[in-house]
């Protein structure tokens, strides 16, 4: 009877509890940002928390004077992805952006582990 009961520890678990981070950058997103603006997530988590999943090919009629903006979702610095096809592009925001949001948030920004930097186009 025990061994029936061996996987439940694991079943309880909560489903993906190592992108608490991403997920709170994607409410933020969703709350600071216009569906026209422009999400480079190389992890696809914050993008989907923004409810912006099946979003990228709908037109919208932008308001004129409307000036995009592109958003990067970055994970800890230590971290390497050279997988993620995203990649470059979000770090080429990072270098030229302005750091926005972290997580967790009222932290330290050297204790973050999820970054969203900005930058407007030109």
């Amino acid at each position: 009877m025990v061994t029936t009961f061996c996987w439940l520890p694991s079943t309880l678990k909560p489903l993906h509890a190592n992108r608490a981070g991403h997920k709170a950058a994607g409410a933020w997103l969703a709350s600071h940002s216009s569906p026209d603006d422009e999400l480079i997530d190389p992890f696809c988590w914050a993008h989907y928390y923004a409810g912006r999943v099946f979003a990228e090919s709908k037109p919208h009629a932008k308001p004129a004077g409307f000036k995009e903006t592109y958003f990067a979702i970055l994970d800890q610095p230590d971290k390497e992805h050279p997988r993620l096809p995203m990649m470059p592009a979000a770090e080429e925001l990072k270098r030229i952006g302005k750091l926005v949001y972290t997580w967790p948030e009222n932290q330290p920004v050297s204790q973050a582990k999820v970054f969203v930097y900005a930058a407007q186009r030109q």
